[in-house]
């Protein structure tokens, strides 16, 4: 619910202004619809997926058409929005005036001789870009063989922060200019820019992923020990550096920010009390404490300045000469479990577009419950629309995903929907001025069925990792040939060697079945066989995207008689025997994983006779260790469809321009329906134009009446009740209206 205070009285006198493109125009009436949408039955309490808000203004230029008719072709008739302006809607109680709606115009029509209107949107339209991305493990293999694996941690609310930058949202700051490592830090330790070499634990625990934590602004991370290769590197003497981080208010640890040139270290760290400290080689340079209302702190370090600054504009300063010598090298990042911490970056921005981030404004915020959890790996996807995305993840994890009155997108868990506290209470004596119900059977189902996808993992330490192999064509004089190997549909792989561990290991590491491997040998008509020595030529392998890799192979004239074989002889003895006869190209990483059908079952269940719900629930939260994702969400929707429930189908009301989708509103009707209500708010329908109106529509959390019937009270005290549970439960202190107000006083219900 919007903040503020709403004016009282007997009758409200609102006021509605419109703005396009920031200038106020004269209007006739507007409406607006906003819904939080889901395809579960209406008596559960759970959004996913995504809906436009959608509205319609009638202006109220151009009403004289002995004036002329106002109209698209000439200009000169008047005034007419143009598609795409930016439009805001506020309605005023003549003390404080609240947002009701920010987005584009959408189209315009009219009649000669009528008011023109146009259509108004959200800005769902901005989540049409496509996106893409490689696999990613949890536990993700290392960027060279022999490596250490790395605990970046996975889960949904990756990928979703991923689609929205990539669409010009942002819950932290986006890439600064001259940005060579770019960490989110929302839910994975994964760059946006840059490359991850190394992460644990803050503790030296390997194999383990930091810690999420909630954040103002969604999330933030703890407890983790991360290197990271910059995209580009750059000299300390000469090129500024900016090291910037996004600090909750909630942080009470320490953490550390590192840009090492050499065996030089530029740092910025923030220690438990939220003051930032700039050091050189260990050394304090300057300190700055960060406000209460600040979150982003960035240090400046140039031509031997070093100055911090903070998003609540403090600002600190000091001098010190960096040594000149080596470039950037490695960056590290680190926190210890108290910390709080995300959107970490290092840049060496341009002259005039230092502290960037300062000025972030978050655009989006996630929130999740029960149903967000860690997950084995990000499955790849290449050329998505982001809407796409986020609506396949919106369903899969029960989220609730919309554009709220200022233009900001949320993506709520429905089970932290539902366990808000009421932001409001409405009667039926004040404020209700319909109400509509049904109650019926047709959303019970028998159980709940929650379909998955679960990964079963290959990872290693080394190229061993068979990812696709060719089939050991025959080719002839002068051929070419173009070999895609593409992952399948139930397949993702990860750390694809394309050539480097074959180079470097030489016969050792093809026997040891390590690396990507390409090659041939020339075979006669009668079945003999030499060695290729320059027939065949292979070029480098390509990426066309994150699922394919192109081999091309080309062949010179050969002698006659021969074909080029792209395999290994069946009877090369240099060959280990497992590895003769091998048919060539053999794609090797360090990670696969492939995706099989799974399902759990709800524990709760309802009437036999009726249907089976089915919910998919995809690789979202999968794990192959655990199913406590897929058990909570069976479990949460089961509590709600497994017994017949009365659902409101509409509840007009007075209009209040503080209420929001994603509210929980208290329905009070003790005399005329005897009922109290809690319900969350999953559509508004605002209109304006000689009055101003509202309608809602809700679904239920509970319901409780002030009065019971005999069967209920027999059934709540049955007569094997003893005097002594009695006093228990009615001392002698209260009274016949205490008895009254709670008759089923100690039941469960």
């Amino acid at each position: 619910m919007q903040a503020g205070s709403l004016v009282s009285g007997d009758v409200q006198q609102l006021k509605s202004r419109i703005t396009v493109g920031g200038v106020e125009r004269a209007h006739k009436s507007w409406e607006v619809s906003r819904d939080l949408v889901g395809d579960l039955p209406a008596q559960v309490v759970a959004g996913s997926g995504i809906k436009q808000a959608t509205g319609t203004i009638v202006w109220a230029e151009g009403d004289d058409v002995t004036d002329g008719a106002v109209n698209p072709w000439n200009a000169s008739s008047g005034w007419l929005p143009k598609q795409g302006e930016i439009v805001a809607i506020y309605v005023s109680d003549g003390v404080t005036e609240w947002l009701q709606f920010v987005g584009v115009i959408d189209e315009n029509s009219g009649e000669v001789g009528g008011l023109p209107s146009s259509a108004i949107v959200d800005y769902i339209d901005f989540l049409n870009r496509p996106v893409s991305h490689s696999t990613v493990f949890a536990i993700h293999p290392p960027k060279s063989d022999g490596g250490a694996f790395m605990g970046v941690g996975m889960s949904h609310g990756y990928p979703v922060d991923r689609a929205l930058r990539s669409c010009g949202m942002y819950a932290t700051p986006g890439m600064e200019p001259g940005c060579v490592l770019s960490v989110p830090g929302q839910m994975s330790l994964w760059p946006e820019y840059g490359t991850v070499t190394a992460a644990v634990a803050y503790t030296g625990l390997p194999r383990r992923g930091a810690t999420d934590k909630r954040a103002s602004w969604g999330w933030a991370l703890a407890d983790f020990d991360a290197t990271y290769t910059p995209g580009y590197t750059f000299p300390a003497s000469t090129s500024p550096v900016q090291l910037t981080a996004r600090i909750d208010q909630a942080h009470a640890g320490t953490f550390w920010l590192s840009a090492y040139y050499g065996s030089t270290k530029v740092q910025l760290s923030v220690t438990s009390s939220r003051t930032a400290v700039a050091r050189l080689n260990g050394a304090d340079v300057v300190s700055l404490a960060m406000e209460s209302s600040a979150t982003i702190v960035s240090l400046l370090v140039k031509g031997g300045v070093w100055t911090l600054k903070t998003s609540g504009g403090a600002t600190a300063s000091a001098s010190s000469a960096v040594p000149a010598g080596s470039n950037l090298t490695s960056i590290t990042a680190t926190a210890d479990a108290n910390a709080r911490v995300a959107g970490m970056q290092v840049s060496t921005p341009p002259v005039g577009q230092e502290f960037q981030s300062l000025g972030h404004k978050d655009n989006y915020y996630q929130d999740a419950g029960a149903f967000v959890g860690a997950m084995d790996a990000l499955p790849s996807y290449v050329n998505r629309p982001a809407i796409d995305l986020l609506t396949e993840i919106s369903k899969a994890s029960l989220s609730a995903m919309w554009f709220d009155e200022n233009g900001k997108l949320r993506f709520i868990g429905s089970d932290l929907l539902r366990a808000q506290a009421p932001a409001q209470t409405v009667t039926t004596l004040d404020d209700i001025y319909a109400l509509s119900w049904s109650d019926n059977r047709l959303g019970v189902r028998s159980k709940v069925r929650v379909k998955y996808r679960m990964p079963a993992s290959n990872l290693s330490q080394y190229s061993n990792v068979l990812l696709w192999q060719g089939s050991g064509e025959t080719m002839e004089s002068n051929q070419e040939k173009v070999l895609l190997a593409e992952a399948p549909a139930d397949e993702d792989w990860a750390e694809i060697d394309h050539g480097a561990v074959a180079a470097a290991g030489g016969l050792a590491a093809f026997n040891a079945g390590r690396g990507t491997w390409v090659g041939g040998y020339l075979e006669a008509s009668n079945g003999s066989w030499t060695a290729d020595s320059g027939y065949g030529t292979w070029d480098g392998i390509a990426t066309i995207d994150e699922r394919t890799r192109r081999f091309r192979v080309t062949t010179s004239t050969l002698p006659a008689g021969k074909s080029y074989v792209l395999a290994t002889p069946d009877d090369a003895v240099n060959f280990f025997p497992r590895f003769r006869g091998f048919e060539y190209p053999a794609l090797r990483g360090r990670a696969k994983v492939k995706w099989t059908d799974a399902s759990v079952v709800s524990a709760t269940t309802g009437p036999s006779g009726f249907p089976e719900l089915e919910h998919d629930s995809g690789p979202w939260g999968a794990r192959s260790a655990d199913t406590v994702v897929q058990t909570s969400l069976a479990d949460y929707i089961a509590s709600q469809v497994t017994t017949p429930s009365p659902t409101i189908d509409s509840l007009r009301v007075g209009y209040d321009p503080r209420r929001q989708l994603g509210d929980v509103i208290t329905i009070s009707s003790p005399d005329l329906m005897g009922v109290t209500i809690n319900a969350l708010i999953v559509g508004v329908r605002n209109s304006a134009g000689d009055s101003h109106t509202q309608t809602l529509n809700v679904r239920i959390i509970s319901a409780s009446s002030a009065y019971a019937t005999y069967g209920q009270f027999e059934a709540a005290h049955p007569d094997t009740l003893t005097y002594e549970q009695w006093r228990a439960l009615f001392p002698a202190t209260e009274t016949y209206a205490d008895f009254n107000n709670e008759p089923l006083r100690g039941a469960t219900l």
